[in-house]
């Protein structure tokens, strides 16, 4: 990680790398988020949150796939 990556990691909590998965791999991940996402969160795994800090953000939920 360079002093600019790190820089905006510390700022923003994430990294925005391009190019890091294939096309495919993307659209699994894509298509995984799609379908938690229609979940309501008290149907959702033993392991697996979502719906927190008022985002949509899932807990280990690619574990569920």
């Amino acid at each position: 990680m360079d002093a600019k990556q790190k820089y905006l990691f510390d700022l923003n909590g994430y990294l925005y790398l391009e190019n890091v998965l294939a096309a495919d791999k993307l659209s699994n991940a894509q298509v995984t988020i799609d379908r938690l996402l229609k979940i309501p969160s008290d149907k959702l795994l033993l392991g697996i949150s979502g719906g927190e800090y008022g985002d949509t953000f899932f807990s280990n939920g690619f574990s569920a796939d």
